[in-house]
């Protein structure tokens, strides 16, 4: 029953609730553990020569700061890159999250931390098929959802990942080519410096 009132009857209702981490082996074994088994950017646990990836790893998100442990096929492949630290080859996870659906006819894509930002700019109009939103904490690009627009939405989700700094005025144009800015993301690799400060 809603709030209103209003009832609905169905045969079979689903919720989907999200999953709890199973990491009670990894906290009997010593590890630290928090809703998940806590690693570095490298994929190591707690313990020398003890690595944990996908679903069950909380690693450091350099984007919003602290841990996180995602949820979705997507990363728990993306997060094999484990198989590179375990045979010595440093390399720092740094994916951002990404996921797509169907829904309605439509495929749906989105990456990085939506509810992270502070601004929306929408590109396009869903009416016509092909839209963008890019959503931005100041002038970091921090996530990005789309449909009909999937070049745009990977160059977004370079953008999030290699350019934290996008000077938003550059986004607010819809006629703004998100690709080019993407190929040229090492220029917005930092905040510019003012003379003086």
């Amino acid at each position: 029953m809603a709030a209103d009132g209003r009832e609905w009857s169905a045969d079979v209702v689903v919720t989907a609730v999200g999953m709890e981490p199973d990491d009670v082996l990894a906290e009997r074994a010593g590890l630290d553990v928090h809703d998940g088994i806590l690693v570095d950017e490298f994929a190591a646990a707690s313990a020398p020569g003890v690595y944990a990836a996908g679903d069950v790893a909380r690693f450091p998100d350099r984007i919003l700061g602290g841990t996180v442990r995602i949820e979705h096929w997507n990363h728990a492949q993306a997060h094999g890159a484990a198989a590179r630290s375990i045979l010595g080859i440093r390399e720092p996870y740094a994916e951002v999250p990404w996921c797509r659906t169907t829904q309605f006819g439509r495929n749906l894509q989105i990456a990085g931390y939506p509810s992270a930002g502070t601004e929306t700019i929408v590109h396009g109009d869903l009416a016509d098929g092909a839209l963008l939103a890019l959503v931005l904490d100041g002038d970091r690009l921090v996530g990005a959802a789309g449909t009909g627009r999937p070049r745009e939405l990977c160059a977004a989700k370079i953008l999030i990942k290699d350019g934290p700094y996008v000077p938003s005025a550059a986004l607010q144009d819809g006629t703004a080519d998100l690709v080019a800015l993407a190929a040229d993301a090492a220029r917005y690799a930092a905040p510019p410096t003012v003379a003086g400060r």
